[in-house]
């Protein structure tokens, strides 16, 4: 058996049943796919099953061909880790109607997820940019009514797209460990969250972690 069918042949029947729908609607094989991609693949099988209901079959395809391809990471965080590194909502929630338009919004979530109506907005993301002190700072987001519904249904991992947001930023997984990740804020540098190793449950990353010439404390699936 070849290094591609192995993996292949270990997916759940879900994920192999996802990947195979996938395929047949860009016409492709699953065969055809880079091992990169199976891997990737492969821990979230493992690690997050429910992705493959939870979100768009063809938006969560691209997120991690985007993250197979480099140009970003997938991680694991706590929702409500999400929701203190996204730019607050207190000045909705400092008024009846803004607490309601929120409210609303995360019911609304709720019952998609109720329902198994997968997200179709686009896959949940913090952007960032490493500061020069070396800590991380969130500059961008989506999906903070969906993470607060998540994290409403007692969910303890939420699948995050980390993207640099220049070309010229590290990813995520080759960071310090120990490196601080900031809220993000209107003006000013946003309040710090936590270390990388504290926030990111594991990275879903295809190859090993590798931060400081050393081998990184977050985990990194199953590959």
């Amino acid at each position: 058996m070849s290094y591609k069918g192995k993996i292949i042949s270990e997916l759940s029947d879900a994920a192999f049943r996802w990947i195979t729908s996938v395929a047949s609607k860009l016409n492709f094989g699953v065969d055809e796919l880079d091992p990169a991609f199976l891997k990737t693949l492969k821990n979230l099988d493992i690690e997050n099953p429910e992705a493959f209901d939870l979100y768009e079959a063809g938006q969560l395809y691209s997120a991690i061909q985007e993250s197979a391809e480099g140009a970003s990471n997938l991680a694991l965080i706590n929702p409500g880790d999400f929701k203190n590194l996204a730019r607050t909502m207190d000045h909705f929630m400092r008024t009846p109607a803004g607490r309601t338009v929120v409210n609303d919004e995360v019911l609304r979530k709720l019952e998609e997820i109720d329902f198994n109506i997968p997200r179709d907005r686009g896959m949940p993301y913090l952007s960032y940019v490493k500061d020069a002190d070396g800590s991380i700072q969130v500059v961008g987001h989506d999906g903070r009514h969906f993470n607060r519904a998540l994290e409403h249904l007692g969910r303890e991992k939420s699948l995050v797209r980390m993207i640099p947001e220049k070309s010229s930023e590290p990813l995520l997984k080759n960071v310090d460990p120990e490196a601080i990740l900031k809220q993000e804020t209107w003006y000013k540098d946003g309040n710090p969250r936590g270390s990388l190793k504290d926030i990111i449950k594991t990275f879903l990353a295809a190859t090993p972690v590798v931060a400081s010439g050393a081998l990184s404390e977050i985990p990194n699936g199953v590959e």
